[in-house]
């Protein structure tokens, strides 16, 4: 208990330390834009004692955790983040809906729920996107599965990634070969078991 209650002080502590008009660039090449790391933006205010206080259950608390070590283990690095319970429900959306696909198929199906919050005819908030009626498979049929640790920690990656792009992929949906549905869209990618469309 005293080691958990130390990583939150640190966990505290960087997010609290870093200043709102500080910046970083993601030093790997993205999969969106090969010639251009993703630039990331300045978090206009801290992660606060109250936002841990709010995580209900350990679950909770496994995500605020998993955040620290994805994105404050180097306190030179700054990303903007979106509310802890809008940000729950962006990686369980990636982790059902992109489940064994690579990295890159992770990313991409964050950045389609996050199209979708930013378009007119959807929900304005990451959670009405994720739970609007028959738009995710795995909403309307929910898995009982244990819940594999590297596929969270990878979809949670992937969706802080798919938050912070300004730019790349457009597109606000998507299928797996399995199905065929009778879009009327312009299909503009494949990545993995996806088919993308705008």
């Amino acid at each position: 208990m005293k080691t958990l209650l130390k990583t939150l002080k640190t966990f505290q502590h960087q997010r609290t330390w870093m200043g709102p008009n500080q910046s970083w660039k993601l030093p790997q090449k993205s999969w969106m834009n090969p010639v251009m790391p993703l630039r990331f933006l300045p978090k206009s205010q801290p992660l606060t004692w109250k936002d841990i206080i709010c995580l209900r259950n350990l679950s909770k608390l496994f995500l605020a955790l998993l955040i620290y070590f994805i994105v404050f283990n180097h306190p030179e690095k700054q990303l903007n983040l979106p509310e802890p319970r809008e940000l729950e429900c962006l990686i369980t959306n990636v982790y059902h809906e992109a489940r064994g696909e690579s990295y890159d198929g992770k990313v991409a199906v964050a950045k389609v729920t996050m199209n979708r919050v930013n378009h007119p005819k959807y929900p304005k908030t990451i959670c009405g996107v994720v739970y609007q009626p028959k738009q995710f498979s795995w909403t309307i049929k929910p898995s009982k599965a244990k819940i594999n640790s590297k596929e969270w920690y990878e979809s949670a990656k992937a969706s802080i990634e798919a938050y912070n792009m300004e730019e790349g992929l457009e597109a606000t949906h998507y299928h797996n070969f399995t199905v065929s549905p009778k879009w009327n869209l312009q299909r503009v990618v494949v990545i993995g078991n996806h088919i993308f469309y705008i």
